[in-house]
């Protein structure tokens, strides 16, 4: 447990650790093997929410530095008298 402990201090999540008694020592070891599991799955989690919200800001924002794009080229023309909704 001590081993694994020191990998979850780098940053790593450790392999489950094999519980072979019911006693309190088991229990822990078994407590221990499920906050593990747990932490991991909420960081895999997090990487996905991170993942699927840089995807949703980058569309928009790729149309709008085309759109950008677009004006200083000339490509096509604004209006200088625009609403901008609140």
């Amino acid at each position: 447990m001590i081993e694994s402990t020191k990998r979850m201090k780098e940053g790593q999540y450790p392999r489950p650790i094999q519980v072979n008694s019911k006693d309190e020592v088991g229990q822990l070891i078994s407590h221990f093997n499920d906050l593990v599991k747990q932490l991991k799955d909420t960081q895999q989690h997090r990487e996905e929410l991170i993942l699927d919200l840089s995807h949703e800001f980058r569309t928009p924002l790729t149309n709008l530095k085309g759109y950008l794009g677009a004006l200083k080229d000339g490509v096509i023309s604004g209006s200088k008298n625009v609403s901008i909704p609140s």
